[in-house]
């Protein structure tokens, strides 16, 4: 567990993150896109904050059901859950900042990274 908000609204109250990185660095688009990265679309109704993560994933996954990153955490069964997603940008930082993990940089379109998975409970 990397992060407590104090109370259980909205149906969680902590997250947590999977225990290691996904096997490899993971592209944040499809292969689809190419080295066209810039014509990945911007997905309508994602946030940045501690607790938009789950939303965002399946809004990624919407938009492009092969996106590596989004799909990885996804699929990810770590602890006999299927509840995994990718964090938001300040889940991540949350993490980073708790955890000592990796956090991306605006570059992520195009450029391979290390992914993590995170759930909340």
């Amino acid at each position: 567990m990397f992060y407590d908000k104090w109370n259980s609204s909205d149906g969680w109250r902590y997250l947590e993150a999977a225990p290691a990185d996904m096997e490899t660095p993971l592209r944040w688009v499809a292969q689809s896109y190419g080295d066209n990265w810039r014509s990945f679309p911007d997905v309508a109704g994602t946030g940045t904050e501690i607790g938009t993560g789950k939303q965002n994933t399946a809004l990624i996954l919407a938009v492009d059901a092969d996106a590596p990153a989004a799909k990885a955490c996804a699929d990810y069964r770590g602890g006999g859950f299927s509840d995994w997603f990718l964090p938001s940008r300040d889940e991540l930082f949350m993490m980073y900042w708790n955890l000592f993990g990796n956090q991306s940089d605006g570059a992520y379109k195009y450029n391979t990274t290390t992914v993590r998975a995170v759930r909340a409970f």
